[in-house]
């Protein structure tokens, strides 16, 4: 008997999108979670449908269930949806309080984390938000940023835009006041953006201002949207939103709900962990002294795959080893050895997280001797063995 999945026996799933192009680059990313999802799976048909075509006549008879694209206001048109019966699950977490709408999103309070965890290491004591209001997600950005800060005693300084499209008298009286706060910001100030574009604006208004990017200010967005972050001026550090996991959990959880069908009730939004931190120019500077000491935390960055000793760190930085020891203790509280096995195991830690590689590999990358040693290393320092983290 043949376990070949007919075309007749799958699912219709309708996704309905911003626009009929496509082009948008957080959909096409989406699409690529969706399209993973499928083609291991075989057992269902996705159909597109831009929200402006949707009118009266317009049937969901032959669907099983239906997605909606992050960043669309539907308005009235989501009761028409809702009234279908269908499975809905929508992919911004907008719509947490309605009952017949299940939520799927980024968890951006984990984002804002991973954000301040990355510039308190770097060694930043001043902290900005450059933020946009009017989204909940937004909201989660800044409370994780901030949350993580307050442990560490820090608190920022929060520059609000408006959340509605603005006109052009109103952009530049944004500009204008977004100017004024960069000026005043101290040297050595670290600001986190609510978006990649945010991230690209603050980088052109600091550049004009005469605020160097990033030994003055420096910035981080959210994302990893290429455009925005590589063809910036200075190529931009951001934390990878995970889009496309976002859109093969939402396959996910539609499968489910489609073998499963649920009563409507309130529920949490189901949040798909970010992929880490995408360190670029925007962020690529240590606010340590002595200047011997940043250069070599750099050097350490761009070399992770290598084992140094700190014999030869001291050779490289033309001083002797006691006070290379000093300098570490000072900075981050750790000798030179620990610093450098932990950046090597947060580099292993993300390599975990995307996926794409089995633990034997990852060792390898990371020059470890054997997998083996890279597991009791791993195990060490986080208090769990690598293969805990695969399983997440």
């Amino acid at each position: 008997m043949s376990n070949t999945i007919t075309k007749s026996s799958r699912k219709t799933i309708v996704v309905i999108t911003s626009d009929s192009s496509m082009r948008s680059y957080i959909q096409v990313i989406l699409f690529q979670g969706i399209a993973q999802y499928v083609n291991e799976h075989n057992n269902f048909i996705v159909r597109q449908i831009p929200y402006q075509s949707i009118n009266a006549d317009t049937s969901f008879a032959n669907c099983d269930g239906m997605l909606l694209f992050a960043g669309i206001h539907i308005g009235a048109l989501t009761e028409r949806l809702k009234a279908t019966g269908l499975p809905i699950i929508d992919l911004s977490g907008e719509y947490e309080d309605d009952e017949r709408i299940i939520s799927a999103d980024t968890d951006g309070y984990k984002m804002g984390a991973l954000a301040a965890e990355r510039l308190l290491r770097r060694g930043f004591t001043n902290f900005g938000i450059y933020g946009c209001s009017g989204r909940r997600f937004n909201g989660y950005l800044s409370d994780g940023f901030s949350a993580t800060l307050e442990k560490s005693g820090y608190d920022s300084s929060i520059f609000l835009r408006p959340g509605t499209v603005l006109s052009t008298a109103e952009k530049k009286s944004h500009h204008k006041k977004l100017q004024k706060w960069v000026k005043q910001l101290p040297r050595h100030t670290a600001v986190f953006c609510h978006a990649d574009t945010m991230a690209r604006d603050l980088v052109n208004v600091c550049l004009k201002s005469g605020r160097d990017v990033p030994n003055d200010i420096a910035i981080m967005g959210t994302g990893n949207f290429i455009f925005d972050c590589s063809l910036s001026e200075i190529t931009i550090s951001t934390v990878d939103e995970n889009l496309q996991g976002l859109g093969y959990a939402a396959m996910r959880i539609m499968a489910h709900l489609i073998d499963h069908p649920v009563k409507p009730r309130k529920r949490p939004v189901f949040r798909v962990p970010p992929l880490g931190v995408v360190e670029r120019e925007s962020t690529c500077v240590y606010p340590v002294n002595p200047p011997w000491l940043a250069k070599l935390l750099l050097m350490l960055d761009d070399n992770l795959k290598r084992n140094f000793t700190v014999p030869e760190l001291a050779k490289i930085a033309g001083i002797s080893q006691v006070t290379v020891q000093k300098a570490f203790k000072k900075a981050f509280g750790m000798s030179a050895s620990k610093y450098m096995t932990s950046i090597k195991m947060r580099e292993a830690k993300r390599l975990i997280g995307m996926k794409k590689f089995s633990l034997k590999e990852i060792a390898s990358m990371l020059k470890f001797s054997s997998p083996t040693y890279f597991g009791y290393a791993y195990e060490a320092f986080y208090g769990h063995p690598p293969s805990a983290d695969l399983r997440k």
